[in-house]
């Protein structure tokens, strides 16, 4: 064997433990942020306000907790068993989770649906009292899609009463 090679073979282990010990170092590719960015942006959603037509028509009675928009129009129905909201005018129902916090008048704090898991926080602070049976508080809906994203958030008046 050359005086060259006898050098190339036996520096070859050297160089293969050097690269070794540089990959042992680098971190794991993070394949939850992998598989996030192959899903794309989530797709927000709009709630359309539901009118007391929608209510009749989809007998949505009831006592529960109701979620406002700006101008007082109800976004979102919470009752004991189901959820209820609108999106491009089509109804959108959620079953309730029996386990999660009970909100006033029987709402839930958690509702699933076939596409979304939905939550309604109301704030620790005292309700306004609107009359005997209704009260307002200060809360939030979050709504998330089969992925866990965030696809609507609103903060606002939740008005609960029978």
């Amino acid at each position: 064997m050359t005086r060259h090679k006898f050098w190339a073979v036996s520096a070859l282990p050297l160089a293969l433990a050097a690269c070794q010990d540089q990959a042992s170092t680098d971190p794991a590719p993070d394949m939850d942020k992998i598989n996030r960015a192959a899903l794309g942006p989530a797709e927000e959603i709009l709630l359309t306000p539901i009118s007391f037509d929608d209510v009749e028509r989809h007998n949505l009675f009831g006592m529960g907790c109701n979620l406002l928009d700006q101008n007082g129009a109800m976004l979102f129905i919470a009752q004991s068993d189901q959820a209820s909201f609108l999106i491009a005018g089509q109804l959108v129902r959620a079953a309730a989770d029996m386990g999660a916090k009970e909100l006033p008048y029987g709402a839930r704090a958690h509702y699933l649906s076939s596409k979304y898991a939905i939550d309604l926080t109301l704030d620790d602070i005292a309700p306004d009292h609107v009359a005997e049976e209704v009260a307002d508080y200060t809360g939030t809906l979050e709504i998330r899609d089969a992925q866990d994203r965030l696809v609507y958030r609103h903060a606002g008046v939740v008005q609960c009463g029978a």
